[in-house]
């Protein structure tokens, strides 16, 4: 069963940014980041439990993009 996600406003505009910053360094290379994200939120939707927790003690999880230096926090 796959849950609704909710991105915070801060971390779309940042995802924009991002993308935007890696398009103007290599033509294609910010729509690439916009799908892993969107692969990164398919996965975290199907089963966010199967992510690591980040912390000890800490109630959140993370999702840690392949190519991409980003963490996605659940």
């Amino acid at each position: 069963m796959s849950v609704r996600l909710a991105v915070d406003p801060e971390a779309e505009s940042e995802i924009g940014e991002s993308a935007g910053w890696y398009e103007n360094r290599l033509t294609g290379l910010g729509l690439e980041f916009l799908a892993a994200v969107d692969r990164a939120f398919s996965s975290i939707a199907d089963d966010p439990d199967r992510f690591p927790v980040w912390k000890q003690g800490h109630p959140f999880r993370r999702y840690l993009l392949k190519r991409f230096p980003y963490v996605i926090f659940l």
